[in-house]
């Protein structure tokens, strides 16, 4: 009984921590959502990328890193 009672509470609690985990990466996704939509609102294109489906993964990675830093260096 002992043992049953401790194996439920190891997965009530593993479970909450990945119910914690899953409401984080929610409340992430929607801050991300929220971010895109407010430079969407101002007009800003934070990714003016043209040719990008014939760049490198790497390559795209790069731009993208490059533009986000320019954006950046713009607000301060």
């Amino acid at each position: 009984m002992v043992g049953t009672r401790g194996l439920q509470e190891g997965v009530f609690e593993e479970m909450n921590a990945l119910l914690a985990e899953l409401r984080y990466d929610t409340k992430f996704a929607e801050l991300q959502n929220t971010y895109a939509n407010l430079f969407s609102a101002v007009g800003l294109n934070v990714y003016p990328i043209t040719e990008a489906e014939t760049l490198t993964l790497q390559q795209l990675e790069d731009q993208i890193h490059s533009a986000w830093s320019e954006l950046g260096e713009g607000l301060h």
